[in-house]
């Protein structure tokens, strides 16, 4: 098989031939390989708002702001991430913003996220512990 050639594909397969091949052999979009970057950007987003929005004077925020502001940040992510993510947030919130009066804990259904739209949803058990 005979594949044209340019300058870019060749410093692509130089800097690493596995990406060049799921890229340019196996027709792979980067998106679907390094979904990492988009679960990673609305983590950042996330913690960004929750740490802008709050005021240190004030109690510190419960879970059900943590995620509020989850909600608005993972809407372009897939339902996989989003529960990933959400979980990742649960154990920043217990490690470094857990309330002196804690919640018990439970499960519930998680919507949000790009696949959503199809009325999909996510089961996630939680659990804060004092």
């Amino acid at each position: 098989m005979v594949y044209p050639l340019s300058a870019t594909k060749l410093q692509h397969y130089q800097r690493c031939p596995q990406a060049y091949a799921f890229q340019y052999e196996y027709g792979l979009k980067q998106s679907a390989v390094f979904g990492a970057a988009a679960l990673g950007q609305a983590l950042h987003q996330a913690l960004a708002m929750i740490y802008q929005d709050w005021h240190y004077q004030e109690p510190k925020p419960g879970w059900e702001w943590f995620e509020g502001v989850w909600r608005l940040c993972c809407t372009r992510l897939t339902d996989r991430q989003v529960a990933e993510g959400w979980q990742i947030l649960q154990g920043y919130y217990q490690a470094f913003v857990q309330p002196e009066k804690c919640r018990p804990g439970g499960t519930g259904t998680f919507t949000g996220g790009a696949e959503a739209s199809s009325s999909a949803s996510v089961d996630v058990s939680f659990r804060v512990v004092c």
